[in-house]
């Protein structure tokens, strides 16, 4: 009897084998590995490719996740909204901020039920988050209109939907999306590796600091700029950017994620 693989991503692989290793070469050669220039390639690439402004890449999607709401400021004391049918890191990356995860069911479609989110709303929510799965958006327009009238931010978690869309509402409702390059999703990386995207710009340089402990990163020669430590919201920010770090795993896969961008690119273009 043959073995079918649970996950077989050879398939996947082996056309952009060589490319990839060409680039793993080329970031070895250079001997930059954190938050390199491939890496601020790609952050371009990934902004064109969500029609965002702009991208900052991180560990993982929970990562990303955590970088949103912690920008935000959402910790001890608040409560997020967020469906039932999700993976764990989604709740995880809301208790990780100090924040309380408050779940609705879902729809017929396996998304979060618009019509139960209001339901959930207290003093105390000040974030719903969105899960985008098997290729469809949340209903996003809906969720906005519940947002705006309730004071709250609309966040996506959009690991499983890279590229998704809905004709009939626009990708600019919610304040930041969140994605994952695990292996096994739609844009996956020899490795781990996350992103944020976002259309607002206080929000994204306030990412960008809290990626690495309050450091930006010159791209032109490597250097590395001590900008601010956030002393003024000390709720939300304990360890700046360690735990939720763009660490050497990312430095070095995120040139194979740039190989899998193109090759999916060629995919949607044909």
């Amino acid at each position: 009897m043959k073995k079918v693989p649970f996950n077989d991503l050879s398939r996947i692989h082996e056309p952009i084998h060589k490319k990839v290793f060409a680039q793993f070469s080329k970031v070895v050669q250079e001997n930059r590995f954190v938050l390199n220039k491939e890496i601020g390639e790609f952050e371009c690439l990934f902004s064109e490719f969500t029609k965002s402004k702009y991208t900052v890449s991180c560990a993982s999607g929970t990562d990303a996740l955590e970088l949103i709401l912690r920008a935000l400021e959402i910790g001890k004391n608040d409560e997020v909204i967020l469906p039932t049918n999700t993976f764990i890191a989604t709740a995880l990356a809301v208790t990780r901020c100090g924040a309380t995860p408050v779940f609705v069911d879902n729809d017929e479609f396996y998304l979060i039920d618009t019509k139960e989110v209001e339901k959930k709303i207290t003093k105390k929510t000040k974030a719903i988050i969105a899960v985008n799965l098997y290729g469809q958006l949340a209903n996003l327009k809906e969720l906005n209109k519940i947002a705006k009238a309730n004071s709250l931010k609309l966040i996506e978690d959009s690991a499983q939907s890279h590229g998704a869309s809905n004709v009939s509402f626009s990708n600019n409702y919610s304040v930041a999306a969140a994605y994952s390059f695990y292996p096994g999703k739609n844009l996956g990386a020899w490795g781990d590796g996350g992103a944020v995207t976002t259309n607002n710009k206080k929000l994204y340089e306030k990412i960008v600091l809290l990626r690495s402990a309050g450091i930006a990163h010159d791209d032109s020669d490597g250097a590395m700029i001590l900008v601010a430590f956030y002393t003024k919201t000390p709720k939300n920010i304990v360890t700046l950017g360690r735990v939720i770090d763009g660490s050497i795993s990312l430095g070095i896969v995120t040139a194979t994620a740039i190989a899998y961008f193109l090759a999916a690119a060629v995919v949607v273009r044909n």
